[in-house]
């Protein structure tokens, strides 16, 4: 019987193992069969692995990874079955382990990231039975069987023996009896002796037997039940085998001397050279030990008859630390500066070269006053190049040049971050008068708690807002800010007028109202650097309302307007989910959101002396509870706190950097009273404290990533072929259909490869815009094609069947579509969506269809008889939304609700009736 792991986790589970498994203190090797599911649905455990973990009742932990097997009848691991072996040793204290503190976890290999985990009660049984037992009182003793067999080969060895001995002897005409002889006399004499001693094991094994006249009959069956003495032989043969190799193995592993003798080898401190060459040429026949080339700082080792690059060595941390510069381009995008702008004024007319650090006289550049820096700080200077010489020099305190930026003499905008070298004190910045110039610091990196996948659509997607309108400061000047490439303001009077940044914060959720220009937006969101971020609207001029969640790296908005257009700018205040009424705030969603979704790990609370922080923000010391070191967090991050308050003070704190409060929680004096809270560090809070009620457990958690087992399918991409029903133009651009309600829902990247008025063998317009023909990616993960009774309007159609390859036959053309598809993907997986009812066609609609000389509900039922069939025929997953799509186009006033302006095509709330049917199809392909 396998157990089941669902890692949806729909709801807290407690798996009770006591139908399944009960193990015995001090069992070896126990086996427990699994069957890991997702969501009821098999999934794939390739590259996973299943760990245990739990707290015995004596208060031991037990931790047990990489122990599962796919050797058990049954295993197979992309049906998610497979079998977990309990080793030797990991239950020694019997009893009913903890639920809460004993589960499985689900381990991403690769990554090593938790993916999911279900708690199990298991209950472990004494193994009191093995100090009381008496083997002299039990009924049949094993060992006196095996002792027997032990006298019977002795006795046949030695028989054997004198009788190839005799043998000898009689043979040998060679005229050496009498040496024969006397080796013979002596064997008898040794083999005498053997059995004497047997003699003496058998008298001594028969004293075990003496009186145990009641049990010869149970010990004479058992005996006649054993292997013969040739079996034995043979078992023993293939013991000695295995003992064999066993030897050989052994003989491979590294002795205690050879370990010592290659540990004198090493080398802790390595030697270093100027570079590779240098290396090269002193040792050109290599030396073992650690060797580093100062030009790259990579390692270099004689492996193999050759020096070998390893790559970068680094034998203690960067003193000043990993620097925004040193990121790749990716890891930069996850961390948010916190930056502060460095005041500098300007020289004389000319620059600085970098060759020398002197000033060249020119009338087209400028450069700074000495700006003091020091040896790893990070600098971002916005600017512009020269074309002999550079944006920024570096100067040691004698003026000599140690660095100039960019490496490069191009006369061009540059925007540039780097760090500051060891040797260097001091900054000078060239610049052109005509282009603005900024210098910023980094003061630290806050990586942004809650900017992982999941969490802006899920803002995006809440139901009902309350809107506070923001009043628009008008900029001094005329002009619009630009979307094009930085956000950066362009002068212009006579048709538009911009207004003053607005600063924004990660998750907002703004509503604008105006009118796009033909050369800006009517929205840019920029960093904190200029750069553009997002534009709105995408590919609209037209007046209209828009809404948007500000990037969790977003800085500042910008608000162009037309003149004429009257522009309005609100901020989303609170919000109404219908599904969750009595939540009104967005920190409240985010957080449901997170418990549900995160995983969390705790945070080590290390507690000082006895006291705690006030909500006024001063230390109170008191004899019954403690406080914990102050914790630095970050704006956004998000914790869960579990503990008990005190009479006159908080559960925790969060400070700012004076130490003064900024939140507090519970704002209470109840006395030892538990609370239980999961939250958001606010924007100007940079500590967190606990206090802790002496006897009383508390325990602090820490959000740190969206669980896999929530959106399996997150970042896959999907190929939606099909007619109207499909069509982006269908409902206009802007309004969602079932694509994207599928996409949403499943975390997908959609392609939507749909053409209204097309089939399996209608066109529109275009004789080469059936399915077979249409243009689609090559790179999807998922293809479905919904659609499409414009097959029967099409002169010549034809139901077909198998075999058939006319293009005009429906069988004909689904060959074809999936040929296509194939050519294009050769593994694609590939799914069949019959069309949902019509108007026209539908299980109600008993009129007649006299193109095919059928009733029009006929029509459709062979329509999908035939997909349905094909699909069966080519071992394709089907799904028949003709009669499972929840639609009713037969009622008036459904269709008066749910269709776009008539029967035939729903409208976007009509998608959403069938949408997560489509979800759960299109899951089930990828």
């Amino acid at each position: 019987m396998r157990v089941t792991i669902d890692l949806m986790k729909k709801s807290t589970q407690i798996i009770d193992l006591s139908n399944v498994i009960n193990p015995r203190v001090g069992d070896d090797d126990l086996l427990l069969p699994l069957h890991i599911v997702y969501d009821d649905n098999q999934t794939d455990m390739r590259g996973k692995d299943v760990e245990f973990l739990s707290n015995d009742p004596n208060k031991k932990n037990i931790y047990i990874a990489g122990t599962c097997n796919t050797n058990t009848p049954g295993d197979n691991l992309y049906m998610g079955n497979l079998t977990f072996r309990f080793p030797a040793g990991t239950f020694k204290a019997d009893g009913t382990y903890d639920p809460d503190k004993t589960m499985f976890r689900i381990v991403d290999k690769e990554t090593q990231k938790v993916i999911s985990s279900v708690n199990v009660k298991i209950t472990v049984m004494k193994n009191s039975l093995e100090f009381d037992f008496d083997p002299d009182k039990s009924s049949y003793d094993s060992r006196l069987e095996t002792m027997l067999h032990d006298f019977h080969d002795k006795g046949q060895t030695m028989l054997d023996e004198i009788k190839n001995l005799n043998n000898q002897a009689n043979s040998n005409v060679s005229g050496d009896t009498a040496t024969t002889a006397k080796e013979a006399k002596k064997q008898a004499d040794q083999n005498a002796g053997d059995i004497s001693d047997l003699k003496g094991e058998v008298a001594g094994a028969r004293g075990r037997f003496a009186n145990m006249a009641d049990r010869e009959d149970t010990q004479d069956a058992a005996i006649n039940q054993k292997e013969s003495i040739a079996n034995a032989n043979t078992n023993y043969a293939a013991l000695q085998q295995k003992n064999a190799q066993q030897d050989a193995v052994i003989a491979t592993k590294a002795r205690q001397d050879f370990i010592v003798d290659y540990l004198s080898q090493m080398y802790f401190q390595p030697e270093t050279f100027e570079n590779e060459a240098a290396l090269k040429a002193k040792y050109p026949n290599g030396k073992p030990g650690l060797m580093i080339t100062g030009d790259t700082g990579h390692k270099w080792l004689w492996i193999q008859g050759a020096w070998k690059d390893c790559g970068i060595y680094q034998s203690a941390g960067i003193a000043a630390g990993i620097g925004y510069s040193k990121l790749s381009e990716n890891l930069r995008e996850a961390f948010l500066p916190n930056v502060e702008e460095v005041s500098w004024t300007g020289k004389n007319p000319g620059y600085i070269n970098e060759n020398n650090g002197e000033a060249v006289s020119t009338s087209d550049y400028f450069y700074s006053d000495a700006i003091p820096v020091k040896a790893g700080e990070e600098y971002r200077v916005k600017g512009h190049t020269y074309f002999d010489g550079r944006t920024v020099i570096l100067e040691n305190g004698d003026g000599g040049v140690v660095q100039s930026y960019p490496d490069t003499s191009e006369d061009k905008d540059v925007n540039l971050t780097f760090t500051v070298p060891q040797n260097a004190s001091r900054m000078i910045v060239n610049y052109r008068s005509d282009i603005p110039t900024k210098i910023l610091k980094t003061l630290n990196y806050q990586r942004n708690g809650v900017a992982l996948a999941g969490l802006e659509q899920f803002v995006s997607t809440s139901a009902a807002r309350t809107y506070d309108s923001i009043d628009l400061e008008e900029n001094s000047e005329k002009g619009y800010w630009d979307c094009k490439r930085d956000g950066a303001f362009t002068s212009n009077a006579s048709a538009k007028a911009s207004y003053k940044p607005i600063a924004v914060k990660p998750f907002e959720i703004y509503r604008i109202t105006g009118k796009a220009n033909y050369d800006a937006k009517l929205a840019t969101l920029i960093d904190y650097n200029g750069k553009l971020i997002k534009t709105l609207p995408e590919g609209n001029t037209e007046p209209g309302t828009y809404e948007i969640v500000i990037p969790w790296n977003a800085a500042y908005l910008l608000i162009n307007n037309f003149n004429g257009v009257p522009t309005k700018v609100e901020k989303a205040t609170a919000f109404a989910d219908p599904v969750k009424e009595s939540q009104s705030n967005l920190n409240t969603l985010l957080i449901e959101f997170v418990e549900d979704n995160y995983d969390f790990a705790s945070v080590h609370l290390s507690y000082t002396q006895p006291g705690f922080w006030d909500r006024n923000g001063g230390f109170t010391k008191i004899d019954y509870i403690d406080s914990t070191d102050k914790i630095p967090v970050k704006p956004f991050e998000i914790y869960t706190i579990d503990g008990y308050t005190y009479y006159d003070s908080n559960l925790y704190e969060l400070l700012d950097d004076n130490d003064s409060i900024v939140t507090v929680y519970p704002n209470t004096s109840e006395d030892l009273k538990r609370y239980k809270q999961t939250f958001i560090v606010p924007a100007n809070a940079k500590y967190l404290v606990v206090n802790h009620y002496k006897g009383k457990d508390v325990t602090l958690q820490k959000a740190i990533g969206l669980r896999k087992s929530v959106l399996p399918t997150e970042g896959k991409k999907w190929v939606a072929i099909g007619d109207s029903w499909t069509a982006v133009s269908t409902l206009g651009n802007g309004v969602d259909n079932y694509t994207n309600y599928v996409a949403k829902r499943l975390g997908l990247n959609m392609d939507n490869a749909a053409i209204g008025g097309t089939g399996y063998v209608a066109h529109n317009k275009n004789a080469n815009d059936q399915f077979y023909n249409r243009e689609i990616a090559a790179d999807g993960d998922a293809y479905t094609i919904l659609g499409s009774f414009n097959d029967v309007f099409v002169d010549g159609f034809k139901f077909g069947d198998v075999g058939n390859t006319d293009k005009l036959s429906l069988w004909g053309g689904m060959k074809a579509t999936i040929d296509h598809i194939y050519s294009v993907k050769d593994n694609a997986r590939i799914g069949i969506i019959a069309p949902g009812p019509w108007g026209a066609f539908n299980p109600q609609n008993g009129s007649n269809w006299d193109k095919l000389s059928m009733k029009a509900s006929e029509v459709g039922e062979q329509y999908v008889a035939t997909m349905k069939k094909f699909a069966d025929y080519y071992s394709l997953p089907f799904l028949d939304l003709y009669h499972q799509s929840n639609l009713r186009p037969w009622d008036s006033d459904y269709v008066k609700k749910y269709f776009h302006g008539d029967n035939t095509h729903p409208n976007t709330e009509g998608h959403k009736q069938f949408a997560p049917i489509i979800a759960d199809f299109v899951n089930r392909l990828l």
